[in-house]
């Protein structure tokens, strides 16, 4: 399997298991960016997130030195995943 279809496999799966999830905003909740809290919630609660955290999370094994990542606005289609060259 090619680099690219890894990455996109990886990104599929990503977006089809984990929803997006806003309550705590409405509700006044503290939301928090560290990265244990972010785990905990999406993966071991197996709840959603919102756009910075689901990001943040999904970013976080790709910041392998094979990879360069490259994250933009939070908008769809705004994170690029490139192979490193060298």
């Amino acid at each position: 399997m090619r680099l690219e279809d890894s990455q996109l496999t990886a990104h599929v799966a990503h977006l089809l298991r984990v929803p997006f999830e806003n309550p705590n905003i409405h509700m006044d909740r503290p939301i928090s960016l560290a990265k244990g809290d972010r785990f905990h919630k999406i993966v071991e609660e197996k709840r959603g997130g919102f756009c910075y955290e689901q990001n943040l999370l999904f970013a976080a094994p790709l910041r392998a030195p094979r990879f360069v990542r490259t994250m933009g606005p939070s908008a769809p289609g705004s994170t690029t995943w490139l192979p490193q060259c060298g």
